[in-house]
């Protein structure tokens, strides 16, 4: 999502009059500080969410801007604060849901290993299929190859492979599980043609 200040010209058009667009610039830049602090808090240093969750709340002063030009000067601090919180918190919600429903994927898998002494990669991937998977990995993309192989035949924990990759575990767990739904459809086919 791109950064709030490159937003304004696009929300700003939420807005009809010109004073008022002007009016949530200034509040943008008086209360910047106080949203990055409350991300910060919420999102820690994954500075996507934390853009992402600026952004909203610049989107929703734009959109309810009629109620927020009726809040006093002085209680306009904690309102920002509450605007705020709030994305942060609907935000958090809607990726601990995104968590769980991945996690409970790779906890099935987790069981199948555990379960037994076979290899991780040939348990997760029926061995019956070995075949098949082997000669459709190289039909994925270059980032699939790589998260497969990490997770699969490196052995990597999810925590490693999201600092080595820069990203959030959540999105790594969900980009590993389509790499192998891909891997698993291109094995299928393959398997049809023959």
């Amino acid at each position: 999502m791109p950064s709030p200040e490159m937003m304004f010209p696009i929300i700003l058009l939420l807005i009809d009059n010109d004073d008022d667009r002007q009016r949530v610039v200034e509040l943008y830049h008086a209360y910047k500080g106080l949203f990055y602090k409350v991300a910060i808090h919420y999102f820690g240093h994954d500075y996507c969410e934390v853009e992402d969750a600026i952004s909203s709340t610049v989107e929703q002063i734009c959109r309810y801007y009629e109620h927020v030009r009726k809040v006093p000067e002085y209680k306009l601090p904690a309102y920002m604060r509450k605007i705020v919180e709030s994305v942060c918190m609907r935000r958090m919600t809607k990726l601990q849901r995104q968590r769980q429903n991945t996690i409970s994927f790779d906890d099935a898998y987790c069981q199948d290993i555990h379960s037994s002494n076979e290899d991780m990669f040939t348990s997760v991937f029926d061995r019956t299929n070995a075949q098949d998977l082997l000669n459709s990995y190289d039909q994925l993309s270059e980032r699939d190859r790589k998260l497969i192989w990490m997770r699969h035949i490196d052995h990597m924990e999810y925590r490693e492979i999201a600092e080595a990759l820069n990203t959030t575990e959540g999105a790594l767990r969900a980009a590993v599980h389509r790499a192998k739904q891909k891997l698993r459809i291109a094995a299928e086919a393959k398997r049809g043609d023959a």
